[in-house]
């Protein structure tokens, strides 16, 4: 398998043969809308739902339209993914899903993405008699245990009754908030940065650092140019990752800045030794101004 392009996280996103699947390419274009990379699996008879809608959703996405295993020896096209997004999973997938039925490609490449550890969200689509089954909530329990995301209930999806087909709108979008804060999406990035700024505020004064980190960190939180990263800070320095591992946060190439009491340095990179000072200033929107105009520098 290859890796996503350009950094972005890479989201599958399987269908089976519900009324629901028939609005994936709108899906895929608001997932690709946020900086995902998709790449779409249908069961064998919601692909011959789409058929008609599959080349575009090839065009879309940049990838095959996968629903069958490939051949020994065959490569793999599909680049790895980050997480697994299940929807809608009829009655049959949701149930194989959970007893290890693999019967579908999309069905046993969700349950290996479970053994190898990759979030799966599942939002199954049946109907109230369906979901009175047994089987059913044996296999929504089976699921969650094992870590899966299923989304059903007031946070997911409703089952209708029997016949009155999709009397509510399949709630596409509590899907794609659900993947975007397994992937640490901007909302979650948001509260990090509002969690550090209360953490560095005004009632935080200590000593040669004072509140220069907090007032910075107020600055930063109304910068949108910044919702793409993660912010780490320690007493006297901020630093940016755009993989939220700042075990290495010195490999990276972001750049960081320095406070102390009435001042900042802005640094090239988050680190102190060779760092480069980019600028030296008592005035915390200069320095956020400065970070940001690193942040444009072409390849960061």
């Amino acid at each position: 398998m290859e890796s996503g392009g350009a950094g972005r996280p890479v989201v599958y996103l399987f269908g089976a043969a519900a009324g629901a699947v028939f609005g994936l390419p709108d899906v895929v274009r608001d997932a690709r809308g946020r900086g995902w990379e998709v790449a779409v699996g249908l069961t064998p008879a919601a692909r011959g739902w789409l058929e008609a809608q599959l080349p575009g959703l090839e065009e879309l996405t940049g990838y095959p339209v996968k629903s069958a295993y490939r051949w020994p020896g065959q490569p793999d096209v599909l680049p790895v993914p980050d997480v697994v997004l299940f929807a809608p999973a009829t009655f049959n997938s949701f149930n194989s899903l959970a007893l290890g039925l693999t019967t579908s490609w999309v069905v046993g490449c969700a349950a290996e993405a479970l053994g190898k550890g990759i979030p799966v969200v599942v939002m199954p689509c049946v109907n109230t008699a369906l979901a009175a089954h047994p089987q059913f909530a044996r296999s929504v329990a089976t699921l969650r245990e094992a870590g899966v995301h299923v989304l059903l209930g007031e946070d997911g999806f409703v089952p209708n009754e029997p016949g009155t087909g999709d009397a509510r709108p399949f709630p596409w979008d509590a899907a794609l908030r659900t993947v975007d804060r397994v992937l640490g999406g901007p909302e979650e990035r948001r509260a990090e940065w509002a969690a550090l700024a209360e953490h560095w505020g005004p009632a935080w004064d200590h000593g040669w650092v004072g509140t220069s980190m907090g007032d910075l960190l107020r600055l930063a939180l109304a910068e949108p140019g910044l919702a793409e990263l993660w912010p780490c800070t320690s007493m006297n320095q901020l630093r940016l990752s755009r993989s939220r591992d700042f075990r290495d946060a010195g490999g990276e190439s972001f750049p960081a800045v320095a406070a102390w009491q009435g001042g900042y340095r802005v640094l090239a990179a988050p680190a102190w030794e060779g760092a480069e000072t980019v600028l030296e200033t008592t005035d915390p929107a200069e320095a956020l101004a400065c970070l940001l105009g690193l942040l444009d520098r072409p390849g960061r």
